[in-house]
């Protein structure tokens, strides 16, 4: 009986799924900023995108040219996450052990602060109902600041 309820559930599944099937299409655009490896993407309050890379750079892009707007070079190494908070503070990680906190001001940044209390690599950063910032770093460590 187990099993026909399993079944009946995965038939649920996949014909939900079907629902959601969407044709491949070319690309519209394609970004090509970043000379290496880009690990990290996400969308600013404004709209506009923001990506994350191995070249220790982050790029803010123009939500109508995708050109950058922005270029943020502040990390010695591979930048790992980037969020932007409740309170429109850009949070960036690093594996350079770092979380940097910048203002961003149209295509102007100014760097708020820099914390570096990790002891390895920083690969993620989540904010907590607006009150926290959660770091989790190959230092088997989380961190709420």
């Amino acid at each position: 009986n187990n099993i026909n309820n399993n079944n009946d559930n995965n038939n649920n599944i996949n014909n939900n799924l079907n629902d959601y099937n969407i044709s491949l299409k070319n690309p519209i655009h394609i970004l090509n900023n970043h000379t290496s490896s880009i690990f990290c993407l996400s969308i600013l309050n404004d709209g506009r995108l923001i990506s994350g890379s191995d070249d220790n750079s982050i790029i803010i892009y123009n939500k109508i040219t995708y050109k950058p707007d922005l270029i943020i070079k502040e990390h010695k190494y591979a930048v790992r996450c980037i969020i932007q908070l409740s309170s429109g503070i850009l949070a960036s990680c690093s594996n350079d052990k770092t979380i940097k906190l910048f203002n961003i001001n149209g295509n102007n940044y100014n760097i708020l602060q820099t914390l570096n209390d990790h002891t390895n690599f920083v690969f993620k950063i989540i904010e907590i109902k607006n009150k926290y910032l959660v770091s989790c770093s190959n230092d088997i460590q989380l961190y709420f600041i």
